[in-house]
């Protein structure tokens, strides 16, 4: 259980630091804070989702481990970015 708490903030660990320089550089304040954290959030719960998505494929066919993470993943993790980001532009929350 410790091994995985380590590697899970391990790999958290750059997206942290990418984000925090992103914020410290954004002088004009453009972004609040607020949609940042639901930005997070929002991607942490599609991970999820495409995780369990993983599960429920592999346990309803003899996929190989290669042939899903080949064919199926990238469908189903990009398409859940998709549906993030067409939610943004929906509600007019994503602009430049």
């Amino acid at each position: 259980m410790t091994s995985t708490l380590v590697r899970i903030g391990l790999g958290v660990l750059p997206v942290a630091l990418f984000l925090a320089t992103l914020v410290y550089l954004d002088s004009y304040k453009l972004v609040r804070p607020r949609l940042v954290l639901g930005t997070l959030v929002a991607g942490g719960a599609m991970a999820g989702i495409a995780y369990w998505a993983g599960i429920g494929l592999s346990e309803l066919g003899s996929l190989k481990a290669s042939t899903y993470s080949r064919y199926f993943a990238p469908l189903i993790e990009e398409g859940l970015k998709a549906l993030a980001i067409g939610y943004l532009l929906f509600t007019a929350r994503l602009g430049f």
